[in-house]
Order: C-alpha cells, then structure tokens, then sequence
C-alpha cells in the first residue's frame, strides 16, 4: 500500500472544503486517510485515529475559523 496523507480539519469544512480537496488528491492517485472511510462508529476514536496519525507521513491541515474552533480537530493536531 501506498504512503497515505492524514486530513486534519473541522468537521464543518467537510462539505465546503474538505470533500473537493480529497476528492483532487485521490484523483491524483494519492492515498488519503479520511475518517469517513476508515472511522467506524463504535471504534475508539482515540486509538483509531492515533494509529492512523502514526501510519500517515503526511498530513494536510485545514486551517480555518472552523478550524480555531473545533476542539476535536484541534486535538488530532
């Protein structure tokens, strides 16, 4: 398997921002670790995405209002 990229970024820039950028950079080939695809609800969000965030080289951080604003993401960060 490819290198993958970690998006970090509010949940609230899912729709405006985040599902276009991901939607290039796979269209590139890229392969990007994106909680939609790889967070199963009833997962432990913790571990999941520390485990992800380890196997992940690269990551693109969304840094946005949203961003500043969202103690999830900026905790992921």
């Amino acid at each position: 398997m490819s290198k993958m990229i970690f998006l970090c970024f509010s949940g609230k820039d899912r729709k405006t921002i985040v599902n276009s950028i991901r939607y290039h950079l796979e269209s590139y080939g890229l392969n990007v670790w994106y909680d939609n695809h790889q967070y199963i609800i009833g997962d432990d969000k913790v571990l999941n995405y520390t485990q992800s965030i380890k196997q992940c080289p690269y990551a693109i951080v969304i840094n946005s209002e949203n961003f500043i604003d969202s103690p999830g993401a900026i905790e992921e960060l």
